[in-house]
């Protein structure tokens, strides 16, 4: 797809607005009326617009798109710049909560600050939501959390791995189910979660210490 070259400075130059200013609605506006999703999906992961536009294509997109957009943001996740990358990781989960309604993303959240402390509360929580909310790949990582916060491991696999099926950008689910893998004495396949969930995103260091030495993770 051709972009005009005018795109990623005007682009660039709105974002800067908006650190300035802190204005999501000013900023939201002015992406919106210039540039498609398609575009802003094109310039987040296009290494010849430059560090700048990139960051402000993911911070747009992530605002403007909804969570058919994560798949275009999860390549940003292995982006040069590691301001880029952090970016794409934050508003790839603001993009995976978008197709939640704001209830059921405050009932989320609240769940996810429960999981360790209180995981049965969240398996029966989770399992009265509708089935909408089951085709989300972030629920089927907090189930995984909480089961295997309750020892049910290979229940909680099951959960990582349909997540992924989901979202095969979600990383958070590839370490899970690794450290599971490694729980159980099964290094080479904790090793691969992990070489995946590293590929997809560098900035794991518990990770690269992990595959480097390999040891199981502390619990």
């Amino acid at each position: 797809m051709a972009i005009p070259n005018s795109f990623p400075s005007k682009l660039e130059r709105d974002y800067c607005r908006f650190r300035r200013n802190c204005c999501p609605a000013t900023f939201v506006q002015n992406v919106g009326s210039r540039y498609t999703v398609a575009t802003l999906s094109h310039l987040a992961t296009d290494t010849a617009a430059g560090v700048g536009t990139r960051r402000a294509a993911v911070v747009a997109l992530g605002m403007i798109g909804d969570d058919r957009q994560s798949r275009y943001l999860g390549p940003a996740l292995q982006d040069s710049d590691r301001s880029v990358r952090l970016l794409a990781e934050r508003w790839i989960w603001e993009l995976w909560l978008k197709i939640l309604p704001v209830s059921a993303r405050q009932r989320l959240q609240s769940l996810w600050h429960r999981q360790a402390n209180d995981p049965s509360h969240v398996l029966h929580e989770l399992a009265i939501w509708n089935a909408a909310a089951t085709r989300h790949a972030v629920i089927w990582h907090l189930r995984g959390q909480a089961l295997a916060e309750i020892g049910r491991a290979d229940e909680g696999i099951e959960s990582f791995q349909l997540a992924i099926q989901i979202n095969p950008f979600f990383f958070p689910a590839w370490s899970a189910e690794g450290d599971l893998h490694s729980l159980a004495g099964r290094v080479h396949t904790a090793r691969q979660c992990y070489q995946t969930a590293l590929v997809i995103f560098p900035d794991l260091p518990r990770l690269r210490t992990m595959v480097a030495g390999f040891q199981g993770p502390h619990r």
